[in-house]
């Protein structure tokens, strides 16, 4: 080990008597650089070495090599081919310890930074060597393939070496996405900066002459561009296409997107279930505007994915932009697509994509313009001939509220609640249409409790509209004095309003409660709760919360939830004694739980606030008996104590 470092020692001394008589240097500064390279060179020789060393050394040597090019600039010396050795001393080294370090560690990083300090100092000789060993060392790294194929195409103009490189790294990793993409973008590149060197006369070039076939046509139907044309002369992409343009001779199959198509093809072969690949493969095809091969993407993902909601929305959209902005052509091709996908079968899941896209769309659409009625004619058709669904019967009534006919959205409505009697959604949207017309409020509850016999499975929404509803009757019935006695008898029984309310409360947490999972009963639970302390006070609350709180399934948040309720409480209306039973019987249902940490941590907060603090103690040590990981609790017992 000491022969190497005194072998290193001797070598640098040429360059480094060199800076300190051209007055670049001091002596001790030179001292300083010797001290410092030998410590370097002491770790990266021994046994265990790590790649920091080789980059604290390179960064170094880099942060050398700056200060010691601007000192150079500082003396006046100009950068002469004599003078050349003198700006590379550094550069050579960090070179040479990239070079050790890439054959001692195989490190995928360690090859990029050296990849990109060759680039920085312009040395594109010795990249090619280094994409080679990287390769070697990570043939399944797609990124080294990458960017050696990009080296080849930028800095060597050589497309053949690049197409070269990425058949090769595909057949080392033919499922690689990213491959596939990287070789499609490459060869879209060359496509377009070929294209752009056709001026307007050579582009005439491309038409077909009479007795020759149009290649537009032939090439992406089938396996046709696969046969050879008699008729047409065409010629190898390795020639230059823009000759045999000038050259007044058809168009080789370049100019038409051959070779990414060809891509395509077999990126779909390798991955024929990916339609997120095929995505992508179409969104670039539109960002290098090739409108024939993304014709040809489009045709593909249809005859692939006939009943994907997202290829038929990602075709459509593409024939939207092909048109332009807010253009009834493109909506009526858009359109297309999807009466094509809907015509192999009766798909609902179709129709309501379909139904969606155009919803969305008129929100953007200028009102007034034929756009407008034409999406929304098309929209009420679309409804017209959907199978029976609650979903789309709600947007058609929507629909038709939207362009003023109430009364036949109304209708829909009712033939909705018939057809699908069990279905919450339509009830919800009958009975706001029926508050809209001004129905009764008699005649609403009545409805009401006509659809929570019918609804199937319970739906925990339709029930807190309803108990909202009879809190806006109770309140409307306060103030404004609008609902007669007879309706004040149906509603509520003749009891009062707050005790009538909270049954109907309790009836509902007790039917939800078989059907629902513990965290969705619990935020029922939870939304209820609130209704009744906002209007009707805490000893409803707290009646509401007695009752429930053992009710199966339950949750730790809706525990957290009622004391929280609690301890917002006044003075006046403050109850220890509830607050405590609330959170025993929480620890009792989930105390052995992990997730019960926070239960148990606002308890002993709790208790220590109230200056309990052999209570707080005695808590403490229940939770690390009853915890599975008591480790975790006691950290966060410990952040929380200062608070105290």
């Amino acid at each position: 080990m000491a022969d190497k470092i005194r072998e290193f020692q001797e070598k640098m001394l040429i360059e480094l008597e060199e800076w300190e008589e051209r007055g670049l240097f001091t002596k001790d500064e030179i001292k300083a650089i010797i001290k410092r390279r030998t410590d370097y060179e002491y770790k990266l020789v021994s046994f265990q070495v790590d790649k920091v060393d080789y980059l604290r050394y390179i960064e170094y040597e880099d942060t050398l090599d700056s200060l010691l090019k601007t000192r150079m600039r500082r003396d006046g010396f100009k950068r002469t081919k004599e003078e050349e050795p003198y700006h590379n001393y550094c550069v050579t080294r960090i070179l040479n310890i990239f070079r050790r370090c890439t054959s001692r560690l195989r490190s995928k990083g360690i090859y990029l930074q050296f990849i990109e300090y060759c680039r920085k100092i312009h040395n594109t000789d010795l990249l090619r060597s280094i994409f080679s060993s990287a390769i070697q060392a990570f043939p399944n790294v797609a990124e080294f393939w990458v960017s050696a194929a990009k080296f080849e195409i930028k800095q060597n103009k050589n497309i053949v070496a690049s197409r070269t490189i990425m058949q090769l790294a595909l057949r080392f990793t033919p499922n690689s996405q990213e491959l596939w993409l990287q070789f499609y973008i490459l060869e879209l590149m060359y496509w377009r900066k070929m294209m752009r060197r056709l001026s307007k006369d050579n582009l005439e070039a491309l038409k077909p002459k009479e007795g020759q076939i149009d290649l537009a046509k032939v090439l992406p139907k089938g396996k046709e561009e696969d046969k050879p044309n008699p008729h047409v002369e065409t010629y190898s992409v390795s020639g230059d296409p823009v000759k045999d343009i000038k050259k007044n001779i058809v168009v080789s199959p370049f100019f038409l997107c051959a070779i990414p198509i060809a891509i395509y093809k077999n990126a779909t072969k390798a991955l024929p279930s990916l339609l997120t690949l095929r995505l992508k493969f179409l969104e670039i095809a539109r960002r290098f505007k090739a409108d024939r091969l993304t014709d040809f993407v489009c045709a593909s993902i249809l005859s692939d994915f006939p009943l994907d909601e997202r290829a038929i929305a990602a075709v459509a959209e593409w024939s939207l932009k092909a048109e332009g902005k807010y253009k009834k052509a493109g909506y009526k091709k858009a359109c297309e697509v999807y009466a094509l996908s809907i015509s192999t079968g009766d798909h609902p899941h179709i129709w309501k994509a379909y139904t969606h896209f155009l919803i969305s769309h008129l929100k953007q659409i200028p009102c007034g313009t034929d756009c407008e009625r034409f999406v929304t004619k098309k929209l009420l058709e679309i409804f017209a001939e959907a199978p029976a669904d609650p979903e789309l019967i709600v947007q058609w009534t929507n629909c038709l509220l939207s362009v003023g006919k109430s009364e036949t959205a109304l209708e829909v409505a009712l033939s909705g609640v018939k057809k699908f009697p069990g279905s919450a959604l339509m009830w919800s949207k009958k009975i706001e249409m029926d508050v809209k017309a001004g129905k009764s409020a008699t005649a609403i509850i009545a409805d009401y409790k006509t659809a929570i016999k019918k609804i199937h499975p319970p739906s925990p929404t339709f029930y807190l509209n309803y108990i909202r509803w009879l809190v806006i009757c109770d309140n409307t019935h306060k103030e404004e004095n609008k609902l007669s006695e007879e309706d004040d008898e149906h509603l509520f029984d003749g009891t009062d309003k707050a005790t009538a309310i909270y049954k109907i409360s309790i009836e509902c947490v007790e039917s939800l409660s078989a059907t629902l999972k513990s965290e969705a009963f619990g935020s029922f639970k939870q939304s209820l709760l609130d209704i009744i302390n906002i209007h009707y006070g805490i000893q409803y609350a707290r009646k509401f919360i007695k009752q429930t709180i053992s009710l199966p399934p339950n949750s730790i948040q809706y525990y957290i939830h009622c004391v929280s309720i609690e301890e917002s409480q006044p003075k006046s209306s403050f109850d220890l004694t509830s607050i405590r039973g609330i959170y025993e019987k929480g620890i009792q249902s989930f105390g052995t739980q992990p997730e019960s940490e926070e239960l148990w941590l606002r308890y002993i907060k709790m208790e220590s606030t109230k200056l309990q603090m052999e209570r707080a103690s005695t808590l403490y040590w229940r939770a690390k008996q009853s915890l599975p990981d008591p480790e975790s609790f006691i950290v966060k017992y410990q952040e929380m104590k200062p608070s105290l």
